[in-house]
């Protein structure tokens, strides 16, 4: 089954928002690779701008006597690998998301799992792309200014910062951070609306929920390590020495400095936010009992954990009253059924 095929029942995260455009296009199918990951649209889509940039670019500064980019700094080739990292991450979390459901088996624990449908909401994935965008193409033209990048490497500068960055990085790596915040925030957030029945025979004392969790902590780890690899080609040729160190190249400025530094913090605060939510939303491992003793010796108090339910007591039937009753006062027999060896206690009494 495809990425985010809704052609199976229960909820199911959906497509990227690039892949269905891709798919309006003709350039729809999921293609295998040979190996265990699976390649969507996305991926391919950012392995044709790693073409662009590597063959197109590359090729172009090779045949005008130019110097490769990645020959006089090396870090500059991790650039492409955070970008395929980013495709290849987002269509995981897409495919974790949907094992995640069916494995909590979510659609029989909530009245309308319809809500769950769609893991990534459009407009999200849009107002993060006209962020990057225009941010890069500002960043370009206003900040940087198109005669200095020309000075600084010529045309295909130029092309990568108004063309490849805007148009190509900014869409894959968008849709991951949404794909980021839909799973550390909006999710928990779906689950806590959605009132999800806990499983308390749960041997793990998770409530049935530990599928979701590996979700968002899997998601955390993705965006670290990209957002450290991000770090090492942006800030490790300044840093680094040797082959490299490229101290040719200027220092990111305030702007790029603005921007990493606004990521970094979106990811912790996001992080603070899914964590909040899993603790007022998720049961607790100490108070996951299914039957507590809290309304003296004559009741069993149902918990609910902390999903939002009303706790529920119900009597206990006490064995020796009822043997008591039955011997002494009039009225129906009992209903326990007598014991195969012999008269049942009760009445021998």
């Amino acid at each position: 089954m495809g990425i985010g095929d809704n052609s199976g029942q229960g909820p199911r995260a959906g497509r990227p928002l690039l892949a269905r455009l891709a798919g309006r296009l003709g350039a729809s199918g999921d293609r295998s690779t040979g190996t265990p990951a699976v390649w969507g649209p996305l991926t391919w889509f950012a392995v044709a701008v790693v073409a662009v940039e590597l063959v197109g670019l590359q090729g172009y500064r090779l045949l005008t006597g130019q110097v490769l980019t990645f020959v006089q700094n090396p870090l500059w080739l991790v650039r492409p690998l955070v970008l395929l990292g980013a495709a290849l991450a987002t269509e995981s979390l897409y495919r974790r998301y949907d094992r995640a459901l069916a494995r909590s088996n979510i659609e029989a624990r909530v009245d309308d799992a319809s809500r769950f449908d769609g893991l990534v909401p459009d407009r999200l994935v849009w107002l993060l792309v006209g962020l990057g965008t225009g941010f890069t193409l500002v960043n370009a033209v206003v900040i940087l200014t198109v005669p200095q990048l020309y000075a600084a490497g010529g045309a295909t500068r130029v092309f990568r910062f108004l063309v490849v960055t805007p148009f190509g990085y900014v869409p894959v790596l968008a849709s991951f951070l949404a794909t980021y915040v839909a799973v550390e925030v909006l999710l928990p957030r779906r689950i806590a609306a959605a009132d999800v029945t806990l499983d308390y025979l749960d041997p793990e004392q998770l409530g049935g929920m530990r599928p979701v969790g590996e979700l968002v902590k899997v998601a955390y780890y993705y965006l670290m390590v990209g957002l450290v690899a991000y770090a090492v080609a942006t800030y490790g040729p300044h840093i680094l020495g040797g082959a490299l160190g490229y101290s040719a190249l200027d220092a990111p400025g305030l702007a790029v400095n603005a921007a990493f530094t606004a990521v970094w913090v979106l990811s912790v605060g996001v992080m603070a936010t899914a964590s909040t939510s899993s603790t007022s939303t998720w049961p607790d491992r100490s108070a996951n009992s299914s039957t507590t003793s809290t309304g003296g010796p004559g009741t069993t108090s149902t918990r609910r954990g902390t999903s939002g339910r009303s706790t529920r007591s119900t009597p206990r039937r006490s064995t020796a009253g009822t043997a008591s009753r039955s011997s002494s006062s009039p009225g129906p027999r009992s209903t326990r059924p007598r014991s195969r060896c012999g008269p049942s206690s009760s009445s021998a009494s």
